[in-house]
């Protein structure tokens, strides 16, 4: 049996795509190498057996994968951490709230190895290229254009929802509501979404039903060491990431705020860009305001208070008000002798108002605000069609109204 290497390898043969963020390059030329790979991104799938074989770890402004699951890999395995000035002395930050050494940590803008075989280049683009004999054998960008990561799927899916005729806007949001969706709930008020839960494809749901997922500006989040592997870890560092891409803050309410204030030295404040997390901490019986609502952790889940409006519980019963579910997309109501559930549809928000309002009223709304989005999609003088079939749909209303009396 021939155990020879061959003697040349294409570049694209060195790479191996692991999971949907992670990389493993093999960068050896003999089948003596000692740990001849290198690792770009992370994944939860990697056995020890692979991670014993790699050497370095080049680790990126943007946090390909989930940088939670380093502190899991660093304890366990003596790999070189390379990378550039500021995401070394971030990374650098981050182990070190967690008392993990930190000798490992490399910063070089270029890198090459005792025969100059291979070079890391990094970018202020944020962009890397690893090269081997001056050839590229990996393109940070093109491969998360191509691989479909988290921050190029969020801007693909952001285009389709600007392409939605049907899609709701900011002022939609503007009263307090819910919305519920594929496991997912959403607070609503004054044109920002609060994420209550978001599990893996809370996005995909959102912009499904018309939703822009960007509206999200706060969250209650609840993560401890123990869900770094989980996969709504993963979600959540996502939801950061999109934040710190857009140069946003993203407001957290928890009541175990450690791990929090441990992820905070990973999106730190650079130049004009903030710090991405604003942590509330929600611990004991401390509350927290979102837009007019205040927040407030229960023994039995989140709880919502909005002047004028029944209390809400998620994912938990209460006496008094409303008794969300997410998973079962139900709303239970108890007030006195009333006890009443019903089922809410799926990515269809649902505007709560603080005072009565005649039916009239609701209908009037959902009517106009339906013949307004055809109009914007059909040709003007099918327009005047349009406005010919709102005013037979008010007339046979009224007619049934005065039938009735």
């Amino acid at each position: 049996m021939d155990h020879n290497m061959p003697d040349f390898i294409p570049p694209e043969s060195r790479v191996f795509h692991i999971d949907r963020e992670c990389y493993i390059v093999y960068l050896g030329n003999e089948l003596g190498d000692i740990r001849p790979f290198l690792r770009i991104g992370n994944s939860p799938v990697l056995t020890n057996e692979i991670h014993k074989e790699i050497s370095t770890v080049v680790i990126t402004d943007n946090h390909v994968g989930n940088p939670l699951l380093e502190i899991l890999n660093v304890p366990k395995y003596h790999s070189r951490y390379l990378g550039d000035t500021n995401v070394v002395e971030t990374m650098k930050r981050f182990f070190e709230s967690f008392a993990l050494p930190t000798d490992e940590l490399t910063d070089y803008h270029r890198v090459k190895d005792g025969e100059k075989r291979y070079m890391v280049w990094f970018y202020s683009s944020g962009n890397i290229n690893l090269r081997y004999d001056d050839q590229v054998v990996f393109d940070l960008h093109k491969r998360e254009k191509q691989d479909k990561h988290f921050v190029r799927v969020f801007e693909e899916a952001k285009a389709e929802y600007y392409r939605n005729p049907f899609r709701y806007i900011k002022q939609d949001f503007s009263d307090a509501g819910l919305i519920l969706t594929g496991g997912n709930a959403f607070w609503c008020e004054a044109g920002e979404l609060l994420s209550i839960t978001a599990h893996q494809g809370f996005m995909r749901d959102l912009i499904d039903s018309g939703i822009d997922p960007d509206l999200i500006g706060s969250c209650i989040s609840d993560l401890t060491y123990d869900d770094i592997n989980s996969p709504d870890a993963y979600t959540y560092i996502c939801l950061l990431k999109r934040h710190r891409h857009r140069r946003n803050k993203l407001r957290v309410f928890t009541a175990d705020s450690e791990l929090q204030r441990k992820l905070k030295h990973l999106f730190p404040v650079r130049g004009s860009t903030p710090s991405t997390l604003e942590i509330v901490d929600m611990a004991d019986t401390r509350k927290g305001s979102f837009q007019e609502s205040v927040i407030s952790r229960q023994k039995n889940g989140w709880r919502i208070h909005h002047a004028g409006l029944p209390d809400v519980l998620f994912d938990g019963d209460i006496d008094e008000g409303l008794s969300v579910n997410a998973a079962k997309k139900t709303v239970r109501y108890r007030s006195g002798m009333t006890d009443v559930s019903f089922s809410i549809p799926d990515g269809y928000p649902v505007k709560f108002i603080a005072s009565s309002i005649q039916e009239d009223q609701i209908v009037n709304k959902y009517v106009n605000y339906m013949l307004t989005c055809i109009k914007d999609n059909i040709l003007p003088e099918e327009a005047e069609s349009i406005s010919v079939l709102g005013d037979c749909f008010q007339a046979f209303r009224d007619g049934v109204k005065q039938a009735a009396v």
